[in-house]
């Protein structure tokens, strides 16, 4: 489950980084023509994409992943389908052990990526975690109430018109670089000093209480979530970086909605006269009346734009189609809900599933017990079935040319030819008659071999004809010498 989880995400990731990518080249043209919301909801479902480990998987859709052929099993299983035909060559001797070891160190190997990557997720996470916790332990320990009873007032009737009463409580502290929102369940709102004025204090309320209203803690902690979960990978930093943004100009554009230039021009004085000292590191997971000098200058402009900007729904509907093709396409399937997973082989042409470790363990086991004293002969044909499933196995992770077929079924029926003539060798005088037919089909199949043997070196026969014309060669002769046989029966018995 656990490597089955990890290829999700890899995969997730470099597939979603391809969207990233093309958004990031979009950004200015998107801001110019488009309003920051939809922006701000686009990097939101990217976002989600990348936390939510699953591919859709339709029928006869999909990019077929081709892994490259596994030597280890070629090396594991070769030559088993030739062991099948050789007669007297024990079974018990195909090489698989010789597979176990690399299999291991491959699964070994991809185990430590595993736990790279969890160890970097869980340090990421609880790194930005642990700062959030100490700086916010220290904001409150360190903050008091609202002591200005005009401050207090003002606050109040700024959340009952926009429709808070009493959902933040609002402190001051000595420990916050500048006014912030912090917290889930119960958020509260914090400001480095009272001394502001009621233009500036309304402008800092309402932006923060817009966070509040768009769940913007909840959506940093997603973005905080998916950047651990994906710390490898530097096109998700730069989204959470762009999310960030977008979360700080969709703030804006909510406050300064429908406002004139005038008070546009006042809320950005108030966002510079609430600068006090940079934002710390440990504040992803808050909202602050600030941000970076890029960040800043990105803000003004927009606050500052009086034109009218388009309604985003088809873009985001583009975006939400790219993002349900890319998941489609990113199953490893041939049109079944496949799962790729280490240590198994899929087949290079139809991306077919195709476990080696069932075939070797299953093979190494009972050829212990064939080999063990007292084995039945159930034993032996349990072997020899293994050793035609491996076979099978070999052919369709790595499937032969027609010349390589021939060469091994010529190989084979050479071999056979040797052995026979080996046990008639001596008896090439006896008079007896079955001997001498034997001799006679040896010496036909010897032709057979001998025209075949200067096809393959002459170069003259069609190598994707040999193997073809082989079979039918071979099975007119075995026709031959059995009508022989038959007609030399019928003449001893009359």
């Amino acid at each position: 489950m656990l490597t089955s989880l990890f290829i999700d995400y890899l995969t997730i990731s470099v597939t979603t980084s391809l969207l990233i990518l093309s958004l990031l080249l979009l950004t200015p043209l998107l801001r110019k023509h488009y309003t920051a919301k939809w922006t701000y909801w686009i990097w939101m479902i990217m976002a989600i994409r990348l936390l939510l480990p699953f591919n859709l998987s339709f029928e006869n859709i999909g990019i077929k992943v081709q892994l490259p052929d596994n030597s280890v099993m070629n090396k594991a299983i070769q030559g088993i389908s030739q062991a099948n035909t050789r007669v007297e060559q024990p079974i018990a001797a195909l090489p698989v052990q010789a597979a176990i070891e690399p299999v291991t160190q491959a699964s070994l190997l991809f185990f430590i990526l595993i736990l790279i990557w969890l160890i970097g997720s869980a340090l990421f996470f609880s790194y930005h975690a642990a700062g959030y916790y100490s700086f916010r332990k220290q904001a409150l320990c360190w903050s008091r109430p609202i002591e200005s009873s005009q401050v207090a007032s003002r606050i109040n009737s700024i959340m009952i018109a926009m429709d808070v009463p009493s959902a933040i409580a609002v402190v001051t502290s000595e420990k916050v670089p500048n006014p912030m929102l912090v917290g889930f369940r119960k958020p509260m709102l914090f400001l480095p000093h009272e001394q502001y004025s009621d233009e500036e204090l309304e402008f800092i309320i309402k932006h923060e209480i817009v966070h509040y209203k768009h769940r913007d803690m909840l959506y940093k902690l997603l973005l905080l979530t998916v950047n651990a979960l994906h710390w490898f990978n530097p096109f998700v930093w730069l989204l959470v970086r762009e999310a960030n943004r977008e979360i700080e100009l969709y703030c804006d554009d909510t406050v300064v909605s429908k406002q004139s230039l005038a008070y546009r021009k006042r809320y950005c004085e108030a966002i510079l006269s609430a600068i006090q000292k940079p934002s710390s590191r440990f504040l992803v997971l808050s909202t602050s009346f600030l941000g970076g000098k890029h960040t800043m200058k990105q803000r003004f402009t927009s606050i500052l734009s009086m034109k009218k900007r388009r309604n985003g729904i088809p873009l985001f509907c583009t975006v939400i189609l790219i993002l349900g093709v890319l998941a489609a396409c990113s199953t490893v399937s041939n049109g079944s809900d496949a799962v790729l997973k280490p240590g198994t082989i899929y087949s290079s042409l139809n991306g077919k599933q195709v476990d080696s470790h069932d075939v070797i363990e299953s093979y190494e086991a009972q050829k212990k017990i064939a080999d063990a004293p007292g084995a039945t002969t159930e034993d032996e044909q349990r072997l020899k079935e293994l050793a035609t499933k491996a076979a099978d196995l070999e052919a369709e992770l790595n499937p032969k040319s027609a010349l390589e077929q021939f060469d091994e079924a010529f190989a084979a029926y050479k071999d056979m030819f040797a052995i026979e003539t080996a046990h008639y060798a001596d008896q090439q005088d006896s008079n007896d008659p079955a001997v001498q037919r034997v001799l006679y089909e040896l010496e036909q199949k010897g032709k057979l071999i001998a025209q075949f043997d200067e096809a393959k070196w002459s170069k003259v026969e069609n190598s994707e004809l040999l193997l073809e014309r082989f079979n039918e060669e071979k099975y007119k002769l075995n026709q031959e010498l059995i009508l022989r046989r038959k007609s030399k029966n019928s003449e001893g018995q009359s």
